[in-house]
């Protein structure tokens, strides 16, 4: 829900706590805990192609700032 409303930050947070705790009550080779951990990659390459639009941004600014 978070990742969907744009709080990166937030769904981060979610996807490494509820990594964690399936690991912890899983195992690390449980296909849930394997769910896990690919919606944490997608979540930080949602983040990892916010920071690359910033930076595009700040760079094409850059020229036109006095």
């Amino acid at each position: 829900v978070e990742r969907r409303r744009g709080n990166l930050r937030e769904a981060e947070a979610l996807a490494r706590e509820v990594l964690e705790n399936r690991e912890k009550k899983l195992g690390p080779g449980h296909t849930d805990t394997a769910e896990a951990r690919v919606l944490l990659g997608e979540v930080l390459l949602d983040r990892l192609a916010w920071w690359a639009e910033a930076l595009r941004s700040a760079r094409h600014a850059r020229p036109y700032q006095r």
